[in-house]
């Protein structure tokens, strides 16, 4: 992803995963570093695919949980909108 602006490192049971918002690309990375040495990735989104429309120049991004799902809020320059992604479901 380039542009890489910001990004939180999360748990999700035994493992543990690094979402990164990337400006240049207009989108999010989610890669599972549960090892360190190979990290692997799991997600990518984009705006204007998929329904997401507010990427735009992602800038900064937060991992929050609301019961047992867990979302991500990115917020982007260029469209000067959040985009609210869930990124796991409810266990």
């Amino acid at each position: 992803m380039g542009g890489a602006a910001d990004l939180e490192v999360f748990d999700v049971g035994d493992s543990l995963y690094v979402a990164v918002a990337a400006y240049l690309d207009d989108g999010v990375q989610i890669m599972d570093v549960t090892d360190p040495a190979s990290p692997a990735p799991v997600a990518a989104i984009h705006d204007g695919s998929g329904g997401f429309v507010a990427l735009g120049g992602a800038a900064d991004l937060e991992v929050f949980e609301v019961g047992d799902s867990l979302y991500v809020a990115v917020a982007a320059q260029n469209d000067g909108g959040v985009q609210i992604v869930a990124i796991a479901p409810p266990s």
